[in-house]
């Protein structure tokens, strides 16, 4: 994730010229066939433990794609040019508390450890990204664009999210 603050720099940099850049960092996007969460769904329906890198600890920051275009709407209907504004839900589950949410609702329950030196030897940096401790607020944009997410806990709406993301494979 090093290259973002350059690239947001660049961004922010286009209103010399005139044009109205807003920068959104979304928390991870879930929701349909796609998303770092679906990876858990898909390890525990083919191995039946949802795999995880690390013990599971950190917390990841997380936002459903149907709450996420709703604030895209928001931004380019009324965030300030120059502005910067996070995307998450309010949750604060473990990653632990996501993977065995994916495998209860897989029908498994199951989790399985990978470590991170190994994650690292087949994803590479993306490995460290995924297992970052964040916790992120998006109260600005709750505040200044009244932008409410409808998805709250992922956790909870598991079952659900696993129906919609099995009918597509």
């Amino acid at each position: 994730m090093a290259w973002r603050p350059a690239h947001e720099q660049a961004a922010l940099d286009l209103a010399k010229d005139g044009i109205r850049a807003v920068v959104v960092r979304p928390g991870i996007v879930y929701g349909g066939p796609g998303g770092v969460p679906a990876m858990f769904f898909g390890t525990a329906s083919k191995h039946g433990a949802a795999q995880m890198i690390g013990e599971g600890n950190n917390h990841w920051p997380l936002v459903h794609r149907d709450d996420l275009a709703e604030l895209y709407v928001r931004l380019v209907e009324r965030a300030p040019a120059g502005s910067i504004f996070h995307a998450a839900d309010a949750s604060t589950h473990t990653l632990r508390e996501i993977a065995e949410a994916c495998s209860r609702a897989a029908g498994k329950g199951e989790v399985s450890v990978q470590p991170i030196e190994k994650a690292r030897a087949q994803m590479g940096p993306f490995a460290d990204a995924l297992a970052l401790d964040q916790k992120v607020s998006s109260e600005k944009a709750r505040t200044e664009l009244d932008w409410r997410p409808r998805h709250e806990d992922f956790v909870a709406e598991a079952d659900k999210l696993y129906a919609e993301w099995h009918a597509t494979q």
